[in-house]
This record gives C-alpha cells, sequence and structure tokens, in this order.
C-alpha cells in the first residue's frame, strides 16, 4: 500500500469530522493519483474541498497560476472542487477564472477521496513532471471560510510530488518520490 505523506497534516480544523489526517499520491503511466483521508466525513451540505495543483512552479515573476489565500506556496494552474476538475484561465494572483477540464475520475469512502487525473492533461506531451498541491476544506455555509488545509503551514508549504513513467501503479515509500518544501 501506499504511505501516507509526512509529516501528517496537523491544521487546527474548526470542524474535527473534516480533519485531514492523511494526504496520499502515486502514479501509473496514465494518472496520477491523489487522496486524502478525514477524521469523519465530508457533509456536501456543511463543507467542500479544494485541491489546488501547481503544474509548471513558475516563480520568475511570481506565480502565473490562482494563488489560494494567502499561500505564497502554490500558483495553481487546475482545480479540483469536490467532483469537477477545472483549469485555470485568469490573469494570475486571486483573479478566480477556470474552465472545465476533462478526464478526472473520483471516489469517496469513508472519509477517504480518491482522484484520477490523466498524465496527458496534467503534462501535454510528455506524461511525466512534478505536481506541487494542498488540499483545503471550506465550509458550504455562511459565514464561508477555511474550515481545514494540508499542510498545516500551506502559506509558505505545499506537498511535491515527481511523477515516473512507469507500467504499473508504484508503492511509495516513506519519502520518496515525496518531498516537502
Amino acid at each position: 500500500g501506499l504511505s501516507p505523506l509526512s509529516p501528517a497534516p496537523n491544521y487546527p480544523s474548526t470542524n474535527p469530522a473534516v480533519q485531514i489526517t492523511n494526504v496520499w499520491a502515486t502514479n501509473d503511466s496514465a494518472n496520477l493519483y491523489l487522496s486524502y483521508q478525514v477524521a469523519g466525513n465530508i457533509d456536501a451540505s456543511k463543507d467542500f474541498y479544494h485541491i489546488f495543483l501547481d503544474i509548471d512552479r513558475d516563480t520568475s515573476n511570481g506565480k502565473t497560476g490562482y494563488v489560494y489565500n494567502d499561500s505564497a506556496s502554490v500558483g495553481a494552474e487546475y482545480m479540483v472542487e469536490n467532483s469537477s476538475f477545472w483549469k485555470y484561465n485568469g490573469s494570475g494572483g486571486s483573479n478566480w477564472s477556470w474552465v472545465s477540464a476533462a478526464g478526472m475520475k473520483k471516489a469517496d469512502s469513508a472519509g477517504r477521496t480518491e482522484l484520477s487525473i490523466p498524465l496527458n492533461v496534467l503534462f501535454p506531451g510528455q506524461n511525466q513532471g512534478t505536481v506541487q498541491f494542498l488540499v483545503e476544506i471550506d465550509s458550504a455555509t455562511s459565514p464561508y471560510g477555511m474550515v481545514n488545509v494540508a499542510p498545516a503551514s500551506y502559506q509558505t508549504q505545499s506537498y511535491v510530488y515527481h511523477t515516473t513513467l512507469t507500467t504499473a501503479v508504484i508503492p511509495v515509500a516513506p519519502g520518496v518520490p515525496w518531498s516537502y518544501s
């Protein structure tokens, strides 16, 4: 099986049921697989989630994608929002402008969400690359706002996963191929 990221997410949640407890990633020759676990279950009438994916990791002129909240760590070119997959088409920074992207599949069970995203969507013509990302859960009711986020120090840190070309799903040993920056 997959080993969860280290260190484990530990941002204090305002709702213990949606406390993010683990985050995983791996890939095969066709897809990037992302997964996260919460302590209870996400009630879609009360909470929703985002995964912000920075594909180009460009910092030459600031972040080229959407910059989440006060996070300087991720400039997202792609976003997962609940069951939808989006590509950023804004001008950078906090400009909220997205268009639908194709190919993502999602499964939920007992507080765990698993996603499959085609590598050829994320890295056209390459099918491999580096993904920098964070997971965030928001309140779906007023007052809207962040309920939980991973990693906890999202303002300066994010998860980084390096895809590898392979023909089978590879197990991820602790710290390999993860880095935490």
